[in-house]
């Protein structure tokens, strides 16, 4: 009877004992996979050239709305709009890669004041900003500033590019920049081209400049 009661007795122990670590292994996996989740859910990275600069980091959001391609296949105007009518601007440049330090694509939405910090082609991505009503008078100063609407339709010829010509882009052409006006009657304004044009350099590094002023500001807002 002894010896069976110290058999149970053991027993019992290697239970418990079994219990607790199969308890401390779940919440340590547990615990990964939540710092896990908000390694993907991080919206920032660390510059890959300057180590002591915060870059965005674009997160897939499908539900967001249209992506630039989208934009595109709107149909067009038949009439120059007023400025209070162009509801988004989206610009598009590709001469290579796309990376985080790259990307040159601008969106943004002035009936929400929404634009993304670091957009791609595919589709819309975080993380977004929401500007201040100047910037958005500013931005759309600039649209009359350069005329946008008065611009043809295309510049140069498309050509394409093969990985032995050099870095081809995802669309397979070797450069191209595209300026798309939405309308608040979903009609578009597009301007694209295959070379480089003054008009569309001066209007693209303004917006560029105007951007980074943008993420100067939202970077502010994760190191407090």
């Amino acid at each position: 009877m002894k010896k069976i009661f110290i058999f149970l007795s053991i027993m019992l122990i290697g239970a418990i004992i079994t219990g607790c670590k199969t308890k401390e292994l779940t919440r340590d996996t547990n615990e990964t996979e939540t710092t896990n989740s908000m390694v993907e859910e991080t919206n920032y990275t660390q510059s890959q050239i300057d180590e002591n600069k915060i870059i965005p980091k674009n997160i897939r959001r499908e539900e967001r709305g249209r992506s630039i391609s989208d934009y595109s296949e709107l149909p067009f105007s038949n009439k120059k709009k007023e400025i209070d009518e162009i509801q988004s601007l989206i610009v598009y440049e590709s001469s290579g890669f796309k990376g985080p330090e790259s990307n040159a694509d601008f969106v943004v939405d002035f009936k929400s004041r929404m634009m993304y910090l670091d957009p791609f082609a595919i589709e819309n991505y975080e993380p977004d900003w929401k500007l201040e009503e100047n910037d958005v008078l500013f931005l759309k100063g600039l649209i009359e500033k350069y005329n946008i609407q008065d611009w043809e339709s295309k510049y140069g010829k498309r050509t394409e590019q093969t990985k032995e010509e050099g870095v081809a882009t995802a669309d397979g052409v070797g450069y191209h920049w595209m300026v798309i006006l939405v309308d608040t009657d979903e009609t578009i304004s597009k301007h694209e081209g295959y070379m480089t044009t003054e008009q569309f350099d001066n209007f693209h590094q303004e917006l560029m400049d105007f951007r980074e002023e943008q993420r100067e500001k939202w970077r502010a807002t994760i190191e407090e």
